[in-house]
Protein backbone atom coordinates (compact mmCIF):
# COMPACT_ATOMS: atom_id res chain seq x y z
CA UNK A 1 0.00 0.00 0.00
CA UNK A 2 1.44 3.39 -0.83
CA UNK A 3 0.48 6.49 0.42
CA UNK A 4 1.07 9.85 -0.78
CA UNK A 5 2.97 12.37 0.99
CA UNK A 6 -0.03 14.91 0.57
CA UNK A 7 -2.16 12.73 2.23
CA UNK A 8 0.45 11.88 5.07
CA UNK A 9 1.21 15.43 5.40
CA UNK A 10 -3.50 16.26 5.74
CA UNK A 11 -3.16 13.09 8.14
CA UNK A 12 -0.27 15.21 10.47
CA UNK A 13 -2.21 17.53 10.39
CA UNK A 14 -5.59 16.45 11.06
CA UNK A 15 -3.96 14.38 14.03
CA UNK A 16 -2.05 17.84 15.51
CA UNK A 17 -5.82 19.12 15.87
CA UNK A 18 -7.07 16.13 17.35
CA UNK A 19 -4.26 16.38 19.96
CA UNK A 20 -4.79 20.17 20.68
CA UNK A 21 -8.66 19.25 21.01
CA UNK A 22 -7.91 16.59 23.50
CA UNK A 23 -6.22 19.43 25.46
CA UNK A 24 -8.50 21.85 25.14
CA UNK A 25 -11.71 19.15 26.43
CA UNK A 26 -8.97 18.37 29.15
CA UNK A 27 -8.64 22.14 30.79
CA UNK A 28 -12.16 23.02 30.07
CA UNK A 29 -13.80 20.40 32.33
CA UNK A 30 -10.76 18.56 34.30
CA UNK A 31 -13.51 17.29 37.07
CA UNK A 32 -14.65 14.53 34.65
CA UNK A 33 -11.29 12.64 35.33
CA UNK A 34 -10.24 11.31 38.72
CA UNK A 35 -7.24 13.74 40.63
CA UNK A 36 -4.34 11.31 39.43
CA UNK A 37 -5.19 10.53 35.86
CA UNK A 38 -5.30 14.67 35.56
CA UNK A 39 -2.19 14.79 37.37
CA UNK A 40 -0.67 12.51 35.09
CA UNK A 41 -2.02 13.74 31.74
CA UNK A 42 -0.80 17.14 32.76
CA UNK A 43 2.76 16.40 32.76
CA UNK A 44 2.37 15.48 29.36
CA UNK A 45 0.43 18.93 28.06
CA UNK A 46 3.52 20.76 27.29
CA UNK A 47 5.24 18.22 24.97
CA UNK A 48 2.10 16.95 23.57
CA UNK A 49 1.66 20.41 22.25
CA UNK A 50 5.46 21.53 21.12
CA UNK A 51 7.00 18.65 20.36
CA UNK A 52 4.48 15.83 19.39
CA UNK A 53 1.99 18.60 17.59
CA UNK A 54 5.07 21.11 16.17
CA UNK A 55 7.02 17.95 14.62
CA UNK A 56 3.25 17.27 12.83
CA UNK A 57 2.94 20.38 11.69
CA UNK A 58 6.67 20.70 10.36
CA UNK A 59 6.78 17.63 9.06
CA UNK A 60 3.37 18.38 6.96
CA UNK A 61 5.13 21.46 5.67
CA UNK A 62 8.09 19.99 4.76
CA UNK A 63 6.06 16.78 3.14
CA UNK A 64 4.02 19.30 1.14
CA UNK A 65 6.47 21.17 0.02
CA UNK A 66 8.54 18.82 -1.53
CA UNK A 67 11.47 18.59 1.22
CA UNK A 68 12.81 15.53 2.03
CA UNK A 69 13.40 16.60 5.64
CA UNK A 70 9.43 15.93 5.73
CA UNK A 71 10.75 12.02 6.33
CA UNK A 72 13.09 13.16 9.04
CA UNK A 73 10.30 14.96 10.70
CA UNK A 74 7.97 12.33 10.44
CA UNK A 75 9.69 9.69 11.80
CA UNK A 76 10.67 12.02 14.87
CA UNK A 77 7.19 13.04 15.46
CA UNK A 78 6.28 9.08 14.93
CA UNK A 79 8.74 7.89 17.56
CA UNK A 80 7.14 10.56 20.17
CA UNK A 81 3.60 9.13 19.13
CA UNK A 82 4.85 5.77 20.18
CA UNK A 83 6.84 6.57 23.23
CA UNK A 84 3.67 8.64 24.05
CA UNK A 85 1.55 5.93 23.46
CA UNK A 86 3.82 3.43 25.65
CA UNK A 87 3.32 5.62 28.01
CA UNK A 88 -0.73 6.01 28.25
CA UNK A 89 -0.72 2.31 28.02
CA UNK A 90 0.95 1.87 31.03
CA UNK A 91 -0.35 4.36 33.02
CA UNK A 92 -3.91 3.42 31.56
CA UNK A 93 -3.51 -0.79 33.12
CA UNK A 94 -1.52 0.08 36.44
CA UNK A 95 -4.94 2.75 37.00
CA UNK A 96 -7.41 0.40 35.44
CA UNK A 97 -8.21 3.68 33.12
CA UNK A 98 -9.62 0.37 30.41
CA UNK A 99 -11.71 -0.96 32.74
CA UNK A 100 -13.93 2.15 33.63
CA UNK A 101 -17.42 3.17 32.37
CA UNK A 102 -17.26 1.69 28.45
CA UNK A 103 -17.55 5.45 27.25
CA UNK A 104 -14.26 5.93 28.56
CA UNK A 105 -12.59 2.61 28.79
CA UNK A 106 -12.92 2.72 25.17
CA UNK A 107 -12.03 6.19 24.70
CA UNK A 108 -8.57 5.53 26.12
CA UNK A 109 -8.36 2.90 24.00
CA UNK A 110 -8.68 4.59 20.95
CA UNK A 111 -6.51 7.64 21.64
CA UNK A 112 -3.95 4.40 22.71
CA UNK A 113 -3.99 2.58 19.42
CA UNK A 114 -4.01 5.77 17.25
CA UNK A 115 -0.55 7.24 18.87
CA UNK A 116 0.57 3.78 18.65
CA UNK A 117 -0.66 3.07 14.87
CA UNK A 118 -0.08 6.39 13.54
CA UNK A 119 3.18 6.91 15.20
CA UNK A 120 4.14 3.36 13.24
CA UNK A 121 2.42 4.74 10.06
CA UNK A 122 4.78 7.98 10.20
CA UNK A 123 8.17 5.96 10.82
CA UNK A 124 6.96 3.35 7.97
CA UNK A 125 6.36 6.37 5.63
CA UNK A 126 9.41 7.57 6.45
CA UNK A 127 11.39 4.60 5.78
CA UNK A 128 9.69 3.26 2.89
CA UNK A 129 9.57 6.24 0.59
CA UNK A 130 12.67 7.38 -1.76
CA UNK A 131 13.87 11.26 -2.29
CA UNK A 132 11.77 11.21 -5.50
CA UNK A 133 8.52 10.11 -3.68
CA UNK A 134 8.03 13.22 -1.55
Amino acid sequence: MKISARYLAWMQRAFAAAVVLFWVSIWAKPELLPPDVIDFELCFAWPDLLAIVGLLWIASYWLLAGDSRGRIASAAAGGALIYLGLLDVMFNLRHGQYTMPISRGLFNAIINSGCLLFGVGNIWFALKVRDGDT
